[in-house]
Order: C-alpha cells, then sequence, then structure tokens
C-alpha cells in the first residue's frame, strides 16, 4: 500500500506519510415477492398504511411501529420516550396499487434501501402484491443471509393480519 502524502498550502509543511487503506465491498440486496392475498386491492393497500398493526420487526423490543400516510412521511420505531429509530421514508403513494419506502429499515450501517410493492387486482377480493426489496451499501453476510427469511416473515405477517 502507498502513503499519501499532502503538502500544507502556504505553510512550507509536509504532512508525514499517511496510510490510508482502500475497502472496496459491492454490496447489495435484491429480494423479489409475488404473492396472491385473500383480500381486495384497496383493502391491503389500507393495511400497508396500517402497518404498525402487524410490522414483525422491532430494532427495540416493546417499540410500536408509526408511519405518516403520505409522501414524505416517516416510517419509525416509537419508543414512546422520545427514543425511537427511523426506518425510512414513505417514497411512493398512489392509491391503491403503487407503495414504496426508502430508508435504512433498522440496519445500523450506512445502507440505503427501498421497499416497493405493486399491487394488481386479480379478482374482487383478491390481489397479487408485487414486492422488492432492493438495499445497498454495507451489507454484511448477517444481513445477507436473514434477509430472505424476515421477508418472508413480513408477508406472512399482512396475510395474516389481513385474514383476521
Amino acid at each position: 500500500m502507498e502513503a499519501v502524502t499532502e503538502t500544507g498550502v502556504g505553510t512550507g509543511l509536509v504532512a508525514p506519510p499517511t496510510a490510508v487503506e482502500l475497502r472496496f465491498t459491492p454490496s447489495s440486496l435484491d429480494l423479489r415477492s409475488d404473492l396472491t392475498l385473500q383480500a381486495g386491492r384497496r383493502r391491503v393497500f389500507d393495511a400497508l398504511l396500517h402497518i404498525g398493526a402487524w410490522w414483525p420487526h422491532r430494532v427495540h423490543g416493546g417499540a410500536s411501529i408509526v408511519i405518516e400516510p403520505r409522501v414524505g412521511g416517516r416510517f419509525l420505531e416509537n419508543c414512546d420516550d422520545g427514543n425511537g429509530v427511523l426506518l425510512g421514508h414513505v417514497a411512493r403513494m398512489i392509491m391503491p396499487q403503487d407503495f414504496a419506502i426508502e430508508g435504512s429499515f433498522g440496519i445500523d450501517a450506512p445502507v440505503n434501501a427501498l421497499w416497493r410493492v405493486r399491487l394488481d387486482a386479480m379478482s374482487h377480493q383478491q390481489t397479487r402484491l408485487s414486492g422488492r426489496f432492493t438495499a445497498f451499501g454495507f451489507i454484511d453476510d448477517e444481513h445477507r443471509a436473514t434477509a430472505a427469511s424476515e421477508w418472508s416473515a413480513t408477508y406472512a405477517a399482512l396475510s395474516h393480519y389481513l385474514d383476521a
């Protein structure tokens, strides 16, 4: 590894050699899901807006999940004591077919992710959900290994909520 040397402008001083380590770790996730839900498209969209009632994941146990149902609205964990975790922002909301949230989703690393859901009516009481979770940044092996099961649990929780 080569040392990088800087010269102080106008000072006549030369900075001591500093070792600089460069790590390039291309990390990304691209999870796609297609499922059929036994509910009308509007009901499924409304369930997405009531995400706090069924979202199965928490960074902090006992926290409530809150979504502000508008473009730019926050998606967060609220600990009711001023603490919490910003999970993302509503990036797209076109009723009743298109919904997206972008943010870190609680991953404690420099990550940006987008969860986009497209809803297509198959019949009056059946909706096809096409979901895609795409993330890039510092995604470690643990997150990569658990991502598919976590998103399966997310969609299972949504389906259970709709069945109730």
